[in-house]
């Protein structure tokens, strides 16, 4: 029998610990996919066009335009080129906003409707996805779940792992981590990465006291030196959500191709990534989640405790994902 590695285990536990906390945003009569065209059928010709199955959450005007497998770093700005002429001749100005050049080839654009109908015809490219928002989820304190049948607990029935987690390297996609707090001080490394969208300001006052709460938590689950499953274990933050918990696929993209890179730059031994976070289903973030685990990773993702179908969000929808 083969022997499972005791990091893969406590990652395994984690991600089951993961609940939900935006209900608020729920709709439940959506559409999973919503490839169209003029008349909302799909087109015969050209690109894709994905919309987000949760119409509250989608982010009208701005695009991630997605490439063909096997395409060039090249065709990116070929096709940026192309879209901004064909645009012009029209009296529109695209606004590209990012580049992905990792897992996934294209970028992400601000753009019309009128703008949009000429991108699905550009060479090169395989969809269109709207881009749309992502949210943070709670993790309840869950140590007194992990009972192990073999070395997982004392006599006590205290948590008692057989190893600290200090070979795994686990990278947190989330908010801000307080990097100070006595449950994880020593253990947070806080990256540059900071892919974040502005936060609504209506609500904001009432949650700034609480804007490094979400990471701070995930962070001490994983790794906190009284309540953390992997007391040994490294947490790098890679920051996708704002102070009210919110992201963006697109953000979250960009987070996942700077993981890429940095693994790629200096390879380590077990690495996990953390998305503490759930949005509607995206084929481009399921992309970007499946490349992550070619590469080596295990990656887990909140479930999405909707009391739905965990089908049709996303990262969770993915079948590599834990």
């Amino acid at each position: 029998m083969r022997r499972t590695s005791p990091w893969v285990g406590w990652a395994l536990c984690l991600c089951a610990s993961l609940a939900v906390s935006a209900q608020d945003y729920i709709e439940e009569d959506e559409l999973v996919l919503d490839p169209v065209r003029d008349d909302g059928t799909r087109p015969e010709s050209g690109a894709e066009f994905l919309r987000c199955n949760k119409a509250a959450w989608r982010m009208p005007g701005q695009y991630l335009v997605m490439l063909r497998q096997g395409a060039h770093e090249s065709h990116v700005q070929r096709t940026i080129t192309r879209l901004r002429a064909r645009a012009a001749r029209r009296g529109h100005l695209p606004e590209v906003l990012q580049t992905y050049s990792g897992a996934l080839r294209g970028f992400l654009v601000k753009m019309s409707s009128d703008v949009l109908h000429l991108a699905v015809k550009l060479p090169h490219v395989q969809y269109i996805e709207e881009d749309s928002s992502i949210f943070a989820q709670s993790a309840p304190w869950n140590l007194q779940r992990l009972l192990q049948p073999h070395g997982g607990t004392s006599e006590n029935g205290t948590y008692k792992p057989p190893n600290d987690g200090g070979m795994a390297e686990v990278y947190l996609m989330d908010g801000h981590v307080q990097s100070s707090h006595r449950e994880v001080q020593g253990r947070v490394l806080i990256t540059d990465f900071n892919n974040v969208p502005e936060e609504d300001g209506v609500r904001v006052h009432r949650q700034a006291s609480q804007c490094d709460s979400h990471g701070t938590h995930i962070a001490g689950v994983v790794s906190g030196l009284d309540s953390g499953v992997a007391r040994g274990a490294g947490v790098k933050l890679v920051r996708v959500l704002n102070c009210q918990g919110k992201g963006t696929v697109s953000g979250a993209l960009a987070g996942l191709e700077y993981i890429r890179a940095s693994l790629q730059a200096r390879p380590a031994g077990a690495v996990v990534v953390l998305l503490p976070f759930i949005g509607g289903l995206s084929r481009s973030l399921n992309a970007a989640c499946r490349d992550m685990v070619a590469n080596g990773a295990v990656v887990i993702a909140a479930a999405g405790n909707y009391r739905d179908d965990a089908c049709l969000y996303s990262p969770a929808s993915e079948p590599e994902v834990m």
